[in-house]
């Protein structure tokens, strides 16, 4: 992932969001990158290319 990527695809501030409403972690726009390199990490894993699907995924199924 490029750096800023983040910046310009609002899907990755919707997760910054979800995760800082059910962790209490925030990133902001200085860290957002690193949380950007940790959940492309995790999409991989479940083979999902698109922060947005990723977003639904966690926000509304239950054995996510």
């Amino acid at each position: 992932m490029e750096k800023g990527a983040a910046v310009r695809n609002p899907a990755w501030v919707l997760l910054r969001d979800l995760i800082s409403e059910r962790m209490g972690v925030f990133y902001d726009l200085g860290t957002l990158d690193l949380m950007v390199n940790k959940i492309s990490e995790l999409m991989a894993e479940r083979n999902i290319d698109s922060p947005l699907d990723y977003y639904y995924l966690l926000k509304y199924e239950r054995e996510a």
